[in-house]
């Protein structure tokens, strides 16, 4: 918090975004560095959520988890063995 309140006293401007020369337009400008990381706060959280959705929904992870039990209970057998 004494940070935020530092870079609000030198009038400092946070910005995000892409590069400037890939820019089409100027960037956004936070007030604070507060809402600037709130903002990144958020945009992780909602990428994890959709990874995780996307993990769970995926009609690949069934074969993938029965393959990895298969491979697991064949690696048992085969230490039985020796």
């Amino acid at each position: 918090m004494q940070h935020a309140r530092m870079l609000n006293h030198l009038n400092y401007h946070v910005t995000y975004g892409a590069p400037v020369r890939f820019q089409t337009r100027k960037p956004h400008k936070f007030a604070t560095a507060e809402e600037m990381y709130r903002m990144k706060y958020f945009d992780i959280v909602d990428t994890a959520v959709g990874r995780l959705n996307f993990r769970i929904t995926n009609k690949a992870v069934p074969v993938l988890m029965a393959t990895e039990n298969l491979l697991v209970r064949l690696g048992g057998t085969c230490t039985q063995r020796r």
